[in-house]
């Protein structure tokens, strides 16, 4: 059991043929608000948002109304706030954008919108960077005005909720705004134009609101234009990068390798870091295939290593290894996700499901790993987007040609002169460590 409240008991269950997890809600049929909760399962079944749970499947017997959803990991926003005295702006703007794509999307459903009506901080699950919005029980079509009922949290809930006022996207406008307003207070670092957009958010007066969710989401987009500083020569690239691979034995450990060495080849500063169970950088110290450094870095050749969680160095690329653990690597919610998957054609239909469910990435990569070229034309037809076919490799921390003309399209790099042949390693431990002792 993950829950149990007045209504129903939320059940952790697993599809035993897919061997995934899934949420089971489990509501009595002599429920008063029956009716309530099918509404909302058919609502929900409606719709298809990567902030948004999915349901999978709506179930009865004699006694009681099951539905089986998505299993969200992570903890609500009022937890997170509960242990994190402090926030940063960056992070509010983040959460309060993405939020806006949820309600862009629910206020634009045709024919009939959507108004959510009961945004709270407990409603709200974060997992890294990832939101995804719970509890639609109160949700109303904005066509249905005349069998509204006056519903909504205290303090969360816009003015127009409590009377006979029409609902619109203006309503859930002020909610978010409220709960922008409770993390602002934590946010040590704000400004005078963040602090006029959460009041506009929030206005009594219907009028004075954002009409749309997009125009509050364009206006905290703004804000963090602005707020981001000038970098450097660096400012073409990613700075935080995730790999994972589509299933076990798909080559994505030995491209974070490659990655983390073309990187540190090119003169820039990479570590690479496990992110899952079976630590192969551990692997590497036992059989002494990487030198310690001191300071928790480990180097072969062109590649860096380091074994501790904790901030990297401002300049240092952070690659990260989640092996075939998808759904931790897509919850990272990285500047950049590195999906690799197999070219063998018995692995496709493995291959398929892991694009999918990595298409509510932020940004997405997707390599083929020692694939054919019939794989990756396949691949990006079903994705609608580039598929990069890997060489076959034997060393990861070799840097060939092949290996470099794929990396540079991926990454996206400008054109640089790598580090010339004299004292190539001598160069690379100088901008590394310099850069880790930062």
């Amino acid at each position: 059991m993950l829950g149990e409240g007045a209504s129903s008991q939320v059940y952790l269950v697993e599809h035993l043929k897919l061997q995934t997890y899934r949420a089971m809600k489990r509501i009595s049929k002599a429920h008063p608000l029956l009716s309530q909760f099918r509404l909302e399962a058919n609502l929900l079944k409606s719709f298809y948002h990567p902030s948004i749970p999915i349901i999978y499947d709506l179930e009865e017997d004699e006694q009681y109304l099951f539905i089986v959803e998505e299993y969200v990991e992570g903890e609500s926003l009022q937890e997170y706030l509960s242990y994190h005295d402090t926030i940063s702006r960056e992070y509010l703007l983040q959460l309060g954008i993405r939020i806006c794509d949820v309600f862009a999307y629910l206020h634009s459903r045709t024919p009939n919108p959507v108004c959510y009506r009961d945004l709270k901080p407990e409603h709200i699950i974060v997992c890294g960077n990832s939101v995804k919005i719970i509890d639609f029980g109160i949700a109303v079509y904005m066509t249905d005005q005349e069998k509204n009922n006056p519903m909504g949290t205290a303090g969360y809930a816009a003015p127009e909720q409590y009377t006979d006022g029409i609902l619109t996207p203006a309503a859930d406008i002020y909610a978010l705004g409220m709960v922008l307003q409770q993390m602002e207070r934590r946010v040590k670092n704000g400004s005078a134009n963040l602090h006029r957009i959460i009041q506009k958010a929030t206005e009594k007066e219907l009028q004075k609101r954002y009409v749309s969710a997009i125009g509050l989401q364009e206006a905290l987009e703004q804000e963090r234009k602005r707020i981001c500083r000038t970098t450097d020569r660096k400012s073409h690239l990613y700075t935080h990068i995730a790999v994972a691979g589509a299933g076990r034995g798909v080559g994505a450990t030995h491209i974070a390798f490659a990655m983390t060495a073309y990187l540190n080849d090119r003169g820039y500063s990479c570590a690479y870091q496990s992110k899952h169970e079976r630590n192969p950088l551990e692997a590497l110290i036992r059989e002494n295939d990487v030198k310690e450094l001191g300071e928790g870095v480990y180097q072969n050749e062109a590649f860096y290593g380091i074994l501790k969680d904790g901030d990297l160095p401002e300049g240092c690329i952070h690659v990260m290894d989640f092996g075939d653990e998808l759904d931790a690597c897509i919850a990272e919610d990285a500047e950049l996700m590195v999906l690799v998957v197999a070219g063998s054609t018995w692995r496709r239909e493995e291959a398929w499901h892991g694009i999918a469910k990595a298409a509510a990435a932020r940004k997405l990569a997707i390599i083929c790993n020692q694939g054919s070229r019939e794989s990756c034309i396949k691949y990006a037809d079903f994705a609608k987007r580039k598929v990069y076919c890997f060489p076959e490799d034997k060393q990861p921390f070799a840097i060939t040609p092949e290996k470099r003309k794929v990396f540079e399209k991926l990454l996206q790099m400008k054109k640089k002169t790598r580090i010339s042949d004299r004292s190539r390693e001598e160069r690379r431990h100088a901008i590394f460590l310099s850069t880790w002792r930062r």
